[in-house]
């Protein structure tokens, strides 16, 4: 793990082999950065297989990641948050997941595998994102299930989320 000038990592958090973390970074009490998830395929005779991570976690600078917060390392790809953004406590983030830049992840929200959320967006307190791309200056609203792509600039709510408002 490489972890940036200036960073803290409180009591009982845990960093993964295979981690960067930029500089002047947060990391709260209990949190694991860099596990193994949950990405699991089905056999031809419906045997569950366990796929290898092979990926890195990379956390731009000055970021914060909240107590209880666990980010999984990448399958084939790396799990990537970007420079200046929040995450809150008790947070998922699974593999291959890109956050970008000067976003906001409120608590307890889940970014389920080879989810996107575009810079400068804001991901209100206990969202789900399945999988799919949220754009640039997105705000989505506490509980929304996200199960379809979000344009950038819209603003999406509740389950399953639809765009609101926005451009």
């Amino acid at each position: 793990a490489v972890i940036g000038r200036g960073s803290v990592l409180y009591a009982g958090a845990k960093v993964h082999d295979g981690v960067e973390i930029g500089e002047g970074t947060v990391v709260q009490a209990n949190a694991v950065v860099g596990s193994q998830g949950q990405a699991y395929e089905r056999d031809n005779d419906g045997a569950i297989l366990e796929l290898p991570h092979l990926g890195r976690v990379i956390i731009g600078a000055r970021s914060r990641i909240g107590a209880n917060t666990t980010i999984v390392r990448g399958t084939l790809r790396d799990t990537v948050i970007g420079a200046d953004t929040s995450i809150g406590n008790n947070v998922n983030i699974g593999h291959n997941v890109v956050v970008g830049a000067r976003c906001f992840i409120g608590a307890g929200v889940v970014l389920a595998g080879s989810s996107s959320i575009g810079d400068d967006s804001w991901v209100s307190p206990g969202v789900v994102v399945r999988g799919v791309t949220v754009g640039r200056s997105v705000t989505l609203g506490a509980g929304a299930i996200v199960t379809r792509p979000i344009p950038d600039g819209k603003t999406a709510n509740g389950f399953p989320a639809r765009v609101t408002a926005g451009d």
